[in-house]
C-alpha cells in the first residue's frame, strides 16, 4: 500500500536533509492513525540509500537488552527459524547466549561500524519518547545515525526544538485514494454503473486514510464475490450517509465475515495483552497461539491447523490489523478504527465471543496470564512434518523447548527421543493423543511449564504428570474415560496459574487442588459427574472461574466472593446450583454467564459497577432480581432473562417498590444494547425510555404480554421481536416513528389488530407478520423496498392482490401461504428472490414471469389453482420443487413419465428434468374425483391421512447424488402400481426408496436431512461388508414410524437391503412378516426404541425361517435389545448369517445359544454393550469353523466366549474388556490369541 499524501518536492526534500551527514535534523512524522506515516517513513529511509534501516515500534516499553535484540534481528546477527531448522550444528543453548548484552552490544556495534544507518522510530509517544529509546542506545551509536520519527501527538515538544523538523502527513488526495481503492479491490467493485459516484463519496467520508480504504477494499472485493452482492453494497453505501458514522462502520466490518470471531475479539480486546503490548511477536509463535487458545476450532491435525492460522494472518495483514515488521515478525497495528470495527462486528453479529467476552473464549488465557517481559513466549519455532517445534535436529533434539502435535505423530519412534533426562521441553502440546496413560517419556520432563493434553479420549491413568513442578499452565480436556486425579497431582505444582479440566467424568477434585495460590484462571467445564467442589480458600487471585456443564453440581463452594478481588467472569452455566454467592464488591467483574442453570433468585449487583454480561438464559427456575434498581450498573450492554421464570420486572418478591420505583428500573441502563425476555411470563415491562442505545428488544413467546411500554425513544434499535405474543393485542401508533435504524421487526403469531405506521422503517430488512389472524387493517408496505424477507402467511387481511411488491426489488424471501391472494404482481423485478412459497393459496390461477428467477432455490406452490406453469429452465439454482395437491396443472395426467428407479426423472413437463441441482420434488397429486360431494371427500381425506406416508426416489450411486429425485405420497405411489403391473419387472430392478410419515416429510429438512444420513450410512455398510453386498439391487429405508406403514408390505416384499430407523412399532422383524422379507440379505437397524430382539419364534405362529436369506445384521443403538433370538421354538432362519455387527446396545447378554449358533458367520463385531457375559450361551463346545474376523471392544462385563474359533485369519482385537480372562482367549481362539490387548 503506497501513501503519497506529500508531494514530490516535499519527499524529496526529506530525503535530502536525512543524506546530509552535516544535518543533526530530526524528521518528524505526524498524522492520524491509518495515514501511512509508517510506510512513507520506510519509503523515504529506502531512497536515501542507508545501508541499514533499524525500525523500532514503541508501542512497548524497551529496556536496554530488549531494544539490541530488536536490532541484533535486523542486522541478521540472530539465526531465523528456517536457518535453525536447516542447520543441524547450531545449539540452541549457544543461541539464547547470543542475548548476553556485552555480546550484543559488541556484534551490533562491529555490525554497524563504518555503515550508514537510520533510526526509524515508529508510533513515538505511545509507550517511549524519542529521548527515552535514544538513551538506550550503546554509547558508540549514540551520535552516528540519523532518526526519522512517525508519531500521531502534534505537540508542541517536536516543533519548539530546533533539531526536529515536524512535517504533517495529510490525507490522501481523492485521486490517490481511489487509485489505491481500485488496486487493492481489483476492478469488478466499479464495473456497475453508478458504483464509483458512490465509492468517491465513501472515500471522503472516511477522510481517504490508506488504512481505512484498504479495509474498504476488503469489503468492497469481499461483496463481489456474493450472489447478491454488488446490490447489498450499493445499499450499504448509500445508507452510509445519513450523520452517523456506524453505518460506515456496518459496512467495513463486513471484510472481515471470513475470519473466526474468536481471534477478531482477542485482536479488540483493549486490556493487558501480551501478543500486542510486548511489541512484535514471530508469525508462527502468534499461530502457535491461537491454536492453543482454541481459536482455530477442533484440532485434528496440526499441520491443517497451522495453514489455517496462516491464511487468516495473511488475511489480517491484507486487512491492516497486522503490520509485519523485523524478519517473520507481526505487531497489532494501532488503529482507533480497526479497533472499532472488530468491536462493533461483535456486537452486530452477537455471537456468543462477544457475551463471553475475551477472558471466556480462551482456554488457556495466555495473553494476559503474564505481565509484561516476565515470560519468553515459545521462542523459535517452525511448522514441519505436522508438528510446531523448536527448529532443532539430530543430537540437537535435547535442546528442544517447545513442541505441539497431534496423535497421528506420537509414535513410539518418536517418544524414544524423550527417554532420557535432562531435556529442555518446556511447551508441550498434543492433540488427540490415543494412549491410556502419558508415556514414559513423560517423566524426563523435568523443566515443562505448558502442559496441554486435548481431546484425550482414551486417558485413564495421569501418570508422571504430578511430577512437573514448573508447571504454570495445564489443560486435560476431553479425557472422557478420565474418573478420578489422583489427590497429590497439583501437589508439587506451586506456579499454576491456568488450569483447565474440561469434558472429564471426575466426581470431585484431587485434595492437593485446594492448596493452589498461584490460579487466575479455572475452567472445570463439561464435566457431568462432578458433585462436589470445596472453597477455594488459597485461591484469591482467580480472574476467570468457569464451572460451566457440571450438570450434577448442586452447591457453590462460596457463600460470597469479597476475597476474590481480581474476578473478571463468572460462568455458573448448566449447573444444579441453586444458591448463588454474595457478590460483594468486586469491582473488575464485567460478566456473570448463569445459562440454563438452577438458580431462583440473584444477590444483589449493586456493587458491581463494571458489569457488562447477565445472562440468564434457560434459568428456568429464576425467579427474582433482588435489587429494586440497576442503578448503579451503568455499564450493562446485554441483559437476558429468556426462558427464565420471571413473572414481572422489577422481580423483588417482596413487591414493597412503588409504582414510580418501578417504572424506572431500566432508567439508568444507558448503554444497554440488547434486551432478552424472551419465553417468559411477563405480563408488562417498565419504562425503556432511556434506553437510547439499545439495538434489540426481543420479546419473544412472552404469551401473557399484554402492554408494551413507550418506545419512541429507542431511535437506535435494530431488531424488536414480539413472535408469539399471544395476549399483545395493539401496539401504540406512533411506536415506530423514530425508528430509523430498525432492520428486522418480527410480529409473527401476536393478536395486534392493526399495526402503527411502518413508513418510516426506511432500513427494514425484514418484516414476520405471518399468523397475524387477527389483523383487521392490512399495512401500508409500499415504502418498505429495502425488504429483504417479507413473510405474510395465513394474514386474512391481506385481500386478493399484492400490489406493494412491484418495487421491492431486493426482496430474497417471500411467503404468501394461505392467503386468499389471487392476482401477483409480475415477478420480473423480483429476480433476488431465493424462495418464493404460496402454498394453499386456492385462488391464485397465475404466476406471472416466473421464469425470470433465476436464482430462486426454493418454490411451493403446493395447493395452489395454477392451471400451467411456464418453462422453468432457467431457474437453474432451484433445489425444492413443490407441486403438490395442484390438482389444475396441466400436462401431469400421465403416470408413465415417470421412471423410480432411480435419480434420473424423464419426461416431466415444464423442463423440469433439466434441473440438475434438485434435490426435492413433490408431484401433484393426479386422482380426479369429479361429481363426489366435497364433504363426504373431506371426511375421506381426513382418514386416509392417518395412514399417508411418502416413498423418495434417492440417486444410487454417489456420483447421483444432486440429481433431482421424485417425493410422492403412498396413494399416488399405489396408483401407479396398479396403472402398471410391470413396474417392478422393468422399471423397478433396481431402487433405492426411502419412506417416511407425512409429518417428517413435511418438517423442515424434510427428504434432504433423511438422504445425507441414508447416503452415509449406505457407503459405510457397503464399504464393510463389499465381499456380501456387492450384488444388492433394491435397497428400502423405513424411517421414523410409530405404526406399521399401510401398504407398506407391498414395496418390502421386493427389498434385498432393509434400513430401519427410528421406528417405534417394531419389537422385532416378526412386526414386518415373514413373507415380507424373504428377499431380505442386509439388514440395518438402528434407534428402534422398543425392538427387543430380531428374531422370534414360538409353537403359535410357527414361524421358524425367518429372515432366512440374511447375511448380514448389523444393530446400532437399539437401546432395549435383550437378545437376537427369543421364541420358544428352535429358529433356523439364523444359518445364512455371515457378518455381525453390534454397537451400543447396552441390555444384550449373549448373541445366541448354542443351539441357534450362527454356523456360517464369518465376521463378529461387538462394541459399547454393558452387559454382554457370553458370546455364546451353553455348556457343551461348539465351533463356529468360517468366522475370519473378531473384534470385541468396549464390553466391561464380559466373561465368556464359548466357542471355538480356529479359522481366525488375523489377530482378534479384543479392548476395553477387564473382565475376560487370557486363558479364556487363549483356549477359544488358536494360536492367534498371542498379542491380543487385554485391558487389566
Amino acid at each position: 500500500m503506497s501513501a503519497m499524501s506529500l508531494s514530490t518536492a516535499e519527499e524529496d526534500r526529506i530525503v535530502d536533509l536525512l543524506r546530509d551527514k552535516k544535518s543533526s535534523t530530526t524528521i518528524v512524522l505526524v498524522g492520524k492513525p491509518g495515514s501511512g506515516k509508517t510506510r512513507l517513513a520506510k519509503k523515504l529511509s529506502g531512497r536515501a540509500n542507508f545501508d541499514f534501516v533499524l525500525w523500532v515500534c514503541l508501542n512497548r516499553k524497551y529496556d536496554l537488552p530488549a531494544l539490541c535484540k530488536i536490532i541484533s534481528h535486523q542486522l541478521f546477527l540472530h539465526s531465523t527459524a528456517k536457518e535453525l531448522e536447516l542447520d543441524d550444528n547450531v545449539d540452541i543453548e549457544e543461541v539464547q547466549e547470543e542475548e548476553n548484552l556485552e555480546k550484543l552490544e559488541e556484534k551490533i556495534s562491529k555490525a554497524l561500524e563504518g555503515k550508514s544507518f537510520i533510526l526509524l522510530l515508529d508510533d513515538e509517544g505511545n509507550k517511549m519518547k524519542a529521548g527515552e529509546i535514544k538513551g538506550l542506545l550503546p554509547r558508540t551509536l549514540q551520535d552516528s545515525h540519523k532518526v526519522l520519527i512517525t508519531s500521531v501527538n502534534n505537540d508542541d515538544g517536536h516543533k519548539q526544538s530546533q533539531s526536529k523538523e515536524v512535517i504533517e502527513v495529510h490525507p490522501l488526495s481523492e485521486e490517490e485514494a481511489l487509485s489505491l481503492l481500485k488496486q487493492r479491490a481489483g476492478s469488478e467493485a466499479f464495473e456497475v454503473p453508478g458504483m464509483e459516484p458512490l465509492v468517491k463519496t465513501f472515500v471522503a467520508r472516511i477522510q481517504r486514510l490508506p488504512a481505512a480504504i484498504v479495509i474498504m477494499a476488503k469489503a468492497l472485493a469481499f461483496f463481489c464475490k456474493l450472489n447478491s452482492g454488488v446490490q447489498t453494497l450499493e445499499r450499504a453505501l448509500k445508507e452510509a450517509f445519513d450523520g452517523e458514522n456506524r453505518n460506515v462502520i456496518q459496512l467495513l466490518c463486513s471484510a472481515h465475515e471470513m475470519l473466526p470471531s474468536s481471534i477478531l475479539v482477542d485482536c479488540a480486546w483493549r486490556g493487558g495483552h501480551y501478543f500486542r503490548d510486548c511489541g512484535s511477536v514471530h508469525y508462527n509463535e502468534l499461530i502457535a497461539y491461537w491454536i492453543l487458545e482454541g481459536y482455530l476450532g477442533s484440532i485434528d491435525c496440526v499441520e491443517k491447523a497451522y495453514e489455517k492460522g496462516h491464511r487468516i494472518l495473511m488475511e489480517l495483514i491484507d486487512c491492516g490489523l497486522l503490520k509485519k515488521v523485523e524478519a517473520d515478525c507481526v505487531i497489532l497495528e494501532r488503529s482507533v478504527e480497526a479497533d472499532y470495527i472488530l468491536t462493533e462486528r461483535a456486537k452486530l453479529n452477537l455471537d456468543s465471543c462477544n457475551r463471553w467476552g475475551f477472558d471466556g473464549i480462551a482456554s488457556l488465557g495466555l495473553a494476559d496470564l503474564f505481565e509484561d517481559g516476565k515470560r519468553g513466549g515459545f521462542g523459535r519455532i517452525t511448522q514441519a512434518d505436522g508438528i510446531i517445534r523448536t527448529p532443532c535436529k539430530g543430537e540437537k533434539e535435547k535442546k528442544l523447548s517447545t513442541l505441539l502435535l497431534d496423535g497421528n505423530h506420537l509414535c513410539q519412534k518418536f517418544l524414544n527421543k524423550f527417554n532420557e533426562p535432562n531435556h529442555k521441553l518446556r511447551v508441550l502440546a498434543i492433540f488427540n493423543p490415543t494412549f491410556e496413560s502419558p508415556p514414559l517419556a513423560f517423566s524426563f520432563m523435568e523443566e515443562l511449564n505448558m502442559l496441554v493434553l486435548r481431546g484425550c479420549d482414551f486417558l485413564v491413568k495421569t501418570d508422571y504428570i504430578r511430577e512437573f513442578a514448573k508447571l504454570t499452565v495445564l489443560e486435560i480436556s476431553g479425557a472422557c474415560s478420565l474418573i478420578k486425579l489422583p489427590d497429590d497431582i497439583f501437589k508439587k505444582m506451586n506456579q499454576l496459574q491456568s488450569l483447565n479440566l474440561s469434558s472429564l467424568q471426575i466426581q470431585s477434585l484431587p485434595t492437593s487442588f485446594y492448596d493452589l495460590t498461584e490460579l487466575q484462571r479455572l475452567l472445570i467445564t463439561d464435566c457431568p459427574n462432578l458433585v462436589k467442589l470445596k472453597m477455594l480458600k488459597k485461591c484469591d487471585k482467580l480472574v476467570v472461574f468457569n464451572l460451566s456443564g457440571s450438570t450434577s453440581l448442586k452447591e457453590f463452594p462460596y457463600k460470597n466472593l469479597r476475597a476474590m478481588k481480581k474476578l473478571r467472569m463468572l460462568d455458573l452455566s448448566n449447573t444444579k446450583i441453586t444458591i448463588l454467592p454474595i457478590f460483594g464488591e468486586i469491582q473488575q467483574l464485567t460478566h456473570i454467564l448463569l445459562r440454563d442453570c438452577c438458580a431462583e433468585r440473584l444477590p444483589s449487583i449493586v456493587k458491581l459497577t463494571c458489569l457488562q454480561v447477565l445472562d440468564l438464559s434457560g434459568a428456568k427456575e429464576f425467579v427474582e432480581i433482588q435489587d429494586p434498581s440497576l442503578k448503579a450498573n451503568t455499564n450493562l450492554e446485554i441483559l437476558d432473562l429468556s426462558g427464565t421464570n420471571v413473572v414481572q420486572i422489577p422481580s423483588n418478591i417482596e413487591d414493597s417498590l412503588s409504582a414510580e420505583s418501578k417504572e424506572k428500573f431500566f432508567e439508568h441502563l444507558g448503554k444497554l444494547q440488547i434486551l432478552n425476555i424472551s419465553k417468559t411470563t411477563i405480563k408488562t415491562l417498565p419504562s425503556l425510555s432511556n434506553l437510547s442505545e439499545l439495538r434489540q428488544l426481543l420479546l419473544s413467546c412472552c404469551s401473557s404480554l399484554v402492554t408494551l411500554p413507550d418506545l419512541n425513544n429507542l431511535v437506535k434499535l435494530e431488531v424488536l421481536d414480539l413472535s408469539g405474543c399471544s395476549d399483545l393485542k395493539k401496539i401504540e401508533p406512533e411506536s415506530f416513528d423514530r425508528m430509523t435504524c430498525l432492520q428486522r421487526l418480527i410480529l409473527s403469531e401476536t393478536e395486534i389488530k392493526s399495526l402503527p405506521d411502518l413508513s418510516k422503517l426506511c432500513k427494514l430488512r425484514l418484516l414476520l407478520l405471518n399468523k397475524c389472524t387477527k389483523l383487521k387493517e392490512f399495512p401500508q408496505l409500499e415504502s418498505l423496498t429495502k425488504l429483504e424477507e417479507l413473510n405474510l402467511c395465513s394474514v386474512p387481511c391481506l385481500g386478493e392482490s399484492a400490489d406493494f411488491l412491484k418495487n421491492m426489488v431486493q426482496l430474497q424471501i417471500l411467503d404468501l401461504s394461505e392467503t386468499h391472494i389471487k392476482l401477483l404482481p409480475s415477478m420480473s423485478k423480483l429476480n433476488n428472490l431465493t424462495k418464493l412459497f404460496l402454498r394453499g393459496c386456492k385462488h391464485l390461477v397465475a404466476v406471472e414471469d416466473l421464469d425470470a428467477l433465476t436464482k430462486l432455490g426454493v418454490l411451493d406452490l403446493s395447493g395452489t389453482a395454477l392451471t400451467h406453469l411456464p418453462s422453468l429452465s432457467n431457474l437453474t439454482n432451484l433445489r425444492h420443487l413443490l407441486l403438490r395437491d395442484c390438482p389444475n396443472l396441466e400436462k401431469f395426467s400421465c403416470p408413465e413419465m415417470l421412471d423410480l428407479s432411480g435419480p434420473v426423472i424423464k419426461e416431466l413437463p415444464y423442463d423440469i428434468s433439466t434441473l440438475t441441482h434438485l434435490e426435492q420434488l413433490e408431484l401433484p397429486n393426479m386422482m380426479n374425483i369429479e361429481g363426489a360431494d366435497r364433504e363426504m371427500i373431506n371426511c375421506l381425506e381426513e382418514e386416509v391421512n392417518l395412514n399417508q406416508w411418502h416413498i423418495s426416489s434417492l440417486p444410487e450411486m454417489l456420483t447421483d447424488s444432486q440429481r433431482p429425485f421424485i417425493s410422492m405420497s403412498s396413494s399416488k405411489f399405489f396408483q401407479l402400481l396398479e396403472e402398471n403391473d410391470s413396474l417392478w419387472d422393468k422399471s423397478f430392478k433396481r431402487f433405492r426408496f426411502s419412506v417416511q410419515p407425512v409429518d417428517q416429510q413435511n418438517k423442515k429438512g424434510g427428504v434432504p436431512c433423511y438422504r445425507d444420513e441414508f447416503d452415509f450410512r449406505h457407503i459405510y455398510f457397503q464399504a464393510r461388508c463389499f465381499s456380501y453386498f456387492k450384488e444388492e439391487k433394491r435397497t428400502l429405508e423405513i424411517c421414523g414410524f410409530h405404526h406399521l406403514p399401510t401398504g407398506i408390505e407391498r414395496v418390502l416384499s421386493h427389498a434385498e437391503c432393509l434400513y430401519l430407523l427410528d421406528n417405534a412399532f417394531i419389537k422385532d422383524l416378526h412386526d414386518l412378516d415373514a413373507k415380507n422379507i424373504d428377499l431380505i440379505k442386509g439388514c440395518w437397524i438402528e434407534r428402534c426404541q422398543n425392538m427387543e430382539s430380531v428374531f422370534h419364534a414360538n409353537e403359535v405362529d410357527g414361524v421358524t425361517e425367518l429372515g432366512r436369506e440374511i447375511e448380514i445384521l448389523w444393530l446400532s443403538n437399539v437401546l432395549k435389545l435383550t437378545t437376537i433370538y427369543s421364541g420358544n421354538v428352535q429358529h433356523t432362519g439364523f444359518q445364512n448369517l455371515k457378518c455381525m455387527y453390534l454397537d451400543c446396545c447396552p441390555e444384550i447378554k449373549s448373541v445366541s445359544s448354542l443351539a441357534q449358533l450362527p454356523k456360517n458367520l464369518e465376521v463378529l463385531q461387538i462394541k459399547f454393550c454393558d452387559k454382554l457375559k457370553a458370546l455364546f450361551d451353553g455348556s457343551a463346545q461348539c465351533t463356529l469353523q468360517k468366522l475370519h474376523t473378531l473384534h470385541l471392544l468396549e464390553l466391561p462385563n464380559l466373561e465368556s466366549i464359548g466357542c471355538m474359533m480356529p479359522s481366525l485369519q488375523n489377530r482378534p482385537i479384543i479392548k476395553g474388556c477387564p473382565k475376560l480372562q487370557r486363558h479364556e482367549v487363549e483356549k477359544h481362539c488358536g494360536d492367534r490369541w498371542q498379542g491380543i490387548l487385554l485391558e487389566d
